[in-house]
């Protein structure tokens, strides 16, 4: 009996050696290819890691919601559009989801552009649907937050 119970601790041991130097490889593996995705506001961790299976940016989808799940990090997933040049580990890739590591977009408003052109702009650059953003400039209630008295922001959006 107390050679099974050696044998058995080996065994359990060797199991658990293997799957953490796995983990420690996969964790640091570089991994995927250039992307550009968006993780919408709502999503939980299941469905970003669906997203990122389709995207093929993780190759082992239970290790990465094991990582995720073990460090709490599920939770901290920040949405919005990200977009990673080449392979990332992930380590990175999931360092880049809890800060929010998104996507910068540049944009020049000329001087003397209407609120109309702006929104236009902005839309053509797929940052703000320009409904929207011509329902913020005249927006009452928006504008009185901000301590005017104005009908509409129209002259307040400086390049």
């Amino acid at each position: 009996m107390k050679r099974f119970l050696e044998i058995l601790v080996i065994g359990c041991l060797t199991v658990a050696g293997v799957f953490a130097l796995n983990f420690l490889i996969f964790l640091n593996t570089p991994y995927g290819h250039p992307a550009s995705f968006i993780i919408e506001p709502g999503m939980n961790f299941g469905q970003v890691i669906d997203l990122l299976t389709e995207r093929d940016l993780i190759a082992n989808r239970p290790l990465f919601k094991l990582y995720g799940v073990g460090k709490h990090l599920g939770r901290k997933v920040r949405a919005g559009q990200y977009d990673f040049a080449g392979v990332v580990t992930p380590r990175e890739l999931m360092a880049a989801l809890i800060t929010g590591d998104f996507a910068r977009l540049r944009i020049t408003i000329p001087e003397g552009w209407t609120a109309r052109e702006i929104a236009d702009s902005l839309g053509k650059n797929g940052m703000v649907d320009p409904l929207f953003f011509m329902q913020k400039v005249t927006d009452a209630e928006l504008i009185r937050s901000l301590g005017l008295s104005a009908v509409s922001l129209e002259g307040y959006l400086f390049p």
